[in-house]
């Protein structure tokens, strides 16, 4: 199927799910179109597929010893599908691809594993800047620190009034 077919299928909203039917046009195997997107930096495909990408399932064949087999997909989930397309994007530098699939949710730990060092520093900046934002909790404000402190000391000052007044009695 030639690329500007497959758009064309695309732009008139054809049903791309491999749920085993096929209506009047031929399967579309999404994860080819969407790793090679993810490869040649196409974020507008990579933006229209993400969704609706799911494994290739290989036609079933005779083997050499005349059985039927099938051979397993290459990945086996939606999800190992888009981690090979954000290693694809920035093994490319592809940055802006995989900025788009870190910000869908996808791990941009795997970004770090890229041959290029652009998206590799961005990913790593982006780990860290993550794990600063996340893993160190919050500092209070000063006014909310002395107002912990303020009733805390009020209270410790009210009690030893208290017994000093008792002391002096």
């Amino acid at each position: 199927m030639s690329n500007t077919n497959y758009e064309y299928l695309v732009s008139r909203n054809a049903d791309m799910a491999n749920d085993g039917s096929h209506d009047d046009y031929e399967y579309i195997n999404t994860e080819k179109y969407y790793l090679d997107a993810a490869g040649t930096g196409d974020l507008k495909m990579v933006e229209r597929l993400h969704d609706e990408v799911s494994p290739h399932i290989p036609e079933p064949y005779i083997n050499g010893k005349g059985e039927w087999a099938k051979d397993n997909p290459k990945y086996q989930s939606k999800e190992e599908i888009q981690d090979a397309a954000l290693l694809e994007a920035a093994n490319n530098g592809h940055l802006k691809v995989a900025q788009f699939l870190v910000d869908k949710g996808i791990k941009p730990e795997i970004a770090l594993n890229s041959t290029n060092d652009e998206v590799k520093q961005w990913a790593n900046s982006h780990v860290m800047n993550n794990k600063l934002t996340n893993e160190l909790k919050e500092k209070d404000s000063y006014e909310e620190m002395m107002r912990k402190l303020g009733v805390e000391h009020k209270a410790k000052q009210e009690q030893t009034i208290t017994r000093a007044g008792r002391t002096k009695m």
